[in-house]
């Protein structure tokens, strides 16, 4: 059962009204704009959270998780000529990328290969279809690299704890898997590259499921509790990066608990 769906059950969908409020968002009053230069937007997105990871894991010399993209090999694993296609090229871009983390070169070769990996990733995400072409468009290149040149950097530099693509152990596994975009320090941080500026209801009911998970679960591979103050969207083709204080938006940790327990029966099929 995936987030989207356990939020759908009637008597979680009342207790979350009751557990949590709507941050008020607020917008920047000068906001960068990067427009969509083709109608690709998934995979643009897709394609921004790779390269947007493989940023800020050189920034902060980070060593990344791995990617969804390489997860599909194993799903391949009776398709062979395609299984032994797809590590060809996701093996010749970890060369790649091993470069970048050393000399921060962007040039189109790399962004070129960023959406394919995205391509890959689809692979993994719908169920083993594989596309029709690996090719790419000169537009989503450029694309990339316009919304590359409006990272705000000081945003995603940190000397704190920091976590790529993290998902939440047990808690993750509970729901079939979930993965969210990035944490650091005491931030879970959400990325949307879409051309309209606005918070929804959705968004905020991923970042709180996030925030359950890891309640729940911790984070997987890491010892200890991280505790999340702060929930945010980054939106990418704005430069802009919108968070909240958690406990803003939790009526009370009393009706939390709650919550939780609710939140775990229905994932497990008990409620």
């Amino acid at each position: 059962m995936t987030i989207n769906q356990i939020i759908k059950n009637s008597k979680l969908k009342e207790e979350f009204e009751k557990t949590f409020v709507m941050p008020k968002f607020t917008s920047p009053r000068e906001a960068k704009c990067s427009s969509p230069l083709s109608k690709n937007y998934s995979l643009i997105g897709t394609a921004f959270d790779y390269l947007l990871r493989f940023y800020i894991a050189r920034i902060n010399k980070l060593r990344d998780q791995e990617w969804i993209s390489e997860k599909t090999l194993a799903m391949l694993r009776y398709q062979k000529d395609s299984r032994t296609k797809l590590k060809k090229i996701i093996s010749n871009f970890k060369k790649q990328y091993i470069r970048y983390l050393k000399n921060g070169i962007i040039d189109d070769s790399f962004l070129e290969n960023i959406i394919i990996l995205a391509k890959i990733d689809g692979i993994f995400r719908s169920g083993g279809i594989i596309p029709n072409s690996f090719e790419t468009e000169e537009k989503d290149v450029k694309d990339l690299k316009n919304l590359v040149s409006i990272i705000p950097v000081k945003k995603f530099q940190t000397e704190r704890i920091c976590f790529l693509n993290p998902t939440f152990g047990n808690a993750s596994l509970m729901i079939g898997g979930g993965d969210a975009d990035l944490i650091i320090g005491e931030s879970l941080i959400d990325i949307k590259t879409t051309k309209d500026l606005k918070f929804t209801k959705d968004y905020f009911i991923q970042l709180v499921s996030y925030y359950l998970l890891n309640e729940i679960g911790g984070i997987s591979g890491y010892k200890d509790k991280i505790e999340l103050n702060k929930l945010g969207i980054y939106f990418s083709r704005h430069s802009y990066l919108f968070e909240f204080d958690v406990e803003e938006v939790i009526v009370s940790r009393e009706q939390l608990k709650k919550f939780i327990d609710l939140y775990i029966d229905v994932a497990q099929g008990f409620a």
